[in-house]
């Protein structure tokens, strides 16, 4: 069953410039605190006894008074202990934490639709791809080496891609999950239908064809960016050059295709 979507908060304080706060460092000094031990504190946060040493020495440098009390060779390989500032700033991060996780719910009780919450989850996706479209996956066809995903997009339309198995593997894809298929304007070869009389069909090894009508053309001096619609409020943008532009009689409201190869989807999942 698909785990019903929330929101969750990652606390992040910014003094107003420079590298966010490190969250693991406080999680390693209440270790510290409740351990008594620096081997057992950085095994309880994932860090190796060295980094949890250069965690400790950093966190010292920066704080106006001493955090961690070392002396080599005590307990458990090496001893350390908080001092009062240290335990002092360790109980002012909880209260933060604590009263950013009690927003957080009340926030979750208030969403009426948590449908909502997945639409923004997708929306954190930063990526160079113009075209980004989330579906839920239809089929997974299984191959030696590659997998060929089929994404069934909200207006009908479908979108097929290759993928390694390990990929499939490590994204977790399956059957009725989410998905989110990245596919670059410069990828996009665009098509229109030969009105002619007697005009042969053009026949392509390209798996995805995506119909609509250009709805905005957007001219630079080599190339033009073309939107076209797809129904159910998706689009598709394409970057071809002018002369292709021309060639094809491409103009807001005429009909094109979006044609592009199963290798050149890149999926993703959301967090």
């Amino acid at each position: 069953m698909a785990r019903s979507p929330k929101l969750e908060a990652q606390l992040s304080i910014r003094p107003g410039a420079g590298a966010p706060f490190r969250k693991r460092w406080m999680d390693l000094l209440g270790s510290l605190e409740s351990e008594g031990s620096i081997t057992a504190a950085a095994k309880a946060v994932k860090l190796s006894y060295k980094a949890a040493w250069d965690a400790i020495a950093a966190m010292n440098n920066l704080s106006d008074a001493v955090l961690v009390e070392r002396s080599v060779g005590g307990k458990g390989g090496g001893g350390a202990r908080l001092t009062p500032q240290g335990k002092r700033l360790v109980a002012t991060f909880r209260a933060v934490e604590a009263e950013s996780e009690r927003f957080v719910q009340r926030v979750n009780r208030r969403v009426q639709d948590k449908a909502d919450i997945a639409t923004l989850g997708r929306m954190t996706l930063l990526t160079s791809a113009r075209n980004h479209f989330a579906g839920r996956i239809a089929s997974i066809t299984k191959g030696a080496v590659n997998d060929e995903v089929e994404l069934k997009l909200p207006g009908g339309n479908r979108i097929v891609a290759t993928i390694t198995r390990e990929s499939t593997q490590t994204l977790g894809l399956k059957k009725n999950g989410e998905a989110i298929a990245l596919i670059k304007s410069s990828w996009i070869i665009l098509g229109v239908e030969d009105q002619s009389q007697g005009a042969p069909t053009m026949k392509l090894s390209a798996r995805n064809c995506l119909r609509g009508i250009v709805s905005r053309i957007t001219r630079g001096a080599v190339n033009s960016e073309v939107v076209v619609d797809l129904g159910s409020g998706s689009s598709v943008v394409a970057v071809v050059t002018n002369a292709s532009a021309k060639a094809l009689g491409l103009a807001p409201g005429k009909p094109a295709q979006a044609i592009f190869k199963a290798s050149s989807v890149i999926l993703g999942v959301p967090g």
